[in-house]
């Protein structure tokens, strides 16, 4: 189960990013147990499901992210704003460790890589309007 499911508060907190109501955030939160909604991403050790953003949220494209403990999600710069919310796991992005119920925003123009802590996959809930990688995507496989 995830960490931060049963919090009445999430549900109202991820509602301010993804403007698509507390009804709507709980039927997306409980599909994250099931590994048939998840489709690969073209990084090793991440996989993901879309679900679309209110209007009010300001982003283009939100999803479930899912970072196999140990992955890392490549180097990007951001079109727009992006969210991130920690459901699940740790992610740890330049030396800072953000845990579940924690948010962190990236600045459009800004760039990053992040990874899983090695104890649990991460999961999170992300909002963005467009990244661009810069590098290689190929990064450091699970468990590596």
């Amino acid at each position: 189960m995830v960490s931060v499911m049963c919090s009445s508060r999430v549900y109202v907190e991820l509602d301010k990013y993804f403007a698509i109501g507390v009804e709507n955030l709980r039927a997306i939160l409980r599909k994250i147990e099931d590994p048939a909604n998840y489709q690969d991403a073209p990084i090793p050790g991440v996989r993901f499901f879309h679900f679309a953003p209110g209007g009010s949220s300001g982003f283009a494209e939100a999803g479930i992210v899912k970072l196999a403990q140990g992955a890392s999600f490549p180097r990007h710069r951001h079109v727009g704003d992006e969210i991130h919310f920690i459901l699940e796991g740790t992610l740890i992005d330049a030396g800072l460790t953000y845990d579940p119920g924690s948010a962190v925003v990236n600045a459009a123009g800004s760039a990053h890589a992040y990874s899983s802590g090695q104890s649990r996959d991460l999961i999170l809930a992300a909002g963005h309007n467009g990244i661009i990688y810069l590098g290689d995507t190929s990064t450091t496989p699970p468990g590596k």
